[in-house]
């Protein structure tokens, strides 16, 4: 009789720790897991749970008018730094929405650029050029944003021509061009980005004395009118 058959049942591995499960022990704990998995999911989908959507949807509601409230009042004397703070408030609370996106790139732009009351001569929001630069590249990157998320034309424009005049205030007209050729290109009934691409581009043609009926007549000569 071999060791192994002549061993008594209560008897431990030679190495002082039990066998390995056999095969057989490890193929019912993975069924019984596989039919207990599909009914504990089942129980925790099942639960019945408190219906508190209409009382947290309405103190969403009350907070965000509040905070627009903040905002206005903010805007209304020209108080820069607190429109951004409540401008960033509202973004967190709604990342994806057009008019907040809006709302806080020109909160940054005025924040950048608008000057502040002083004691005695008024002094820009800013000191250095550095941290306007960084405040503008926050504001072009949000216009930019709520053009992506305005749901209408209407919205669209309105992000698009902000986004222009911006780019116009930096001295970049190049950039500023291209983003009233888009609306352009894409809506040709909008008038007023239509003529200010057009004095845009007699800008182009005579830095010095941009004159728009010498850019028509270069046009026609060109057969491009």
């Amino acid at each position: 009789m071999s060791r192994a058959a002549s061993r008594p049942a209560g008897e431990r591995h030679p190495s002082g720790r039990k066998p390995p499960p056999t095969r057989r022990a490890l193929g019912r704990l993975g069924t019984v897991v596989l039919i207990a998995l599909p009914i504990l999911v089942a129980a925790l989908l099942l639960r019945p749970r408190r219906d508190t959507s209409d009382r947290s949807s309405r103190a969403i509601t009350i907070d965000d008018l509040a905070m627009l409230d903040s905002l206005r009042t903010a805007d209304a004397r020209r108080d820069w730094v607190t429109k951004l703070f409540w401008a960033e408030r509202l973004g967190a609370r709604r990342p994806r929405d057009h008019g907040v996106l809006l709302a806080r790139g020109t909160a940054w732009s005025n924040y950048a650029l608008d000057q502040r009351p002083s004691r005695a001569l008024a002094r820009p929001a800013l000191r250095t050029s550095l941290e306007r630069a960084e405040c503008m590249r926050r504001a072009l990157a949000l216009m930019d944003s709520s053009a992506m998320a305005a749901g209408v034309p209407a919205k669209w424009v309105d992000s698009m021509e902000r986004l222009a005049q911006l780019d116009e205030t930096l001295g970049l007209p190049g950039d500023a061009l291209i983003a009233y050729e888009t609306v352009k290109q894409r809506l040709p009934d909008e008038m007023a980005p239509a003529l200010r691409a057009y004095w845009l581009r007699a800008l182009f043609y005579d830095p010095v004395h941009p004159d728009t009926s010498e850019w028509d007549r270069r046009m026609r000569s060109l057969g491009r009118r």
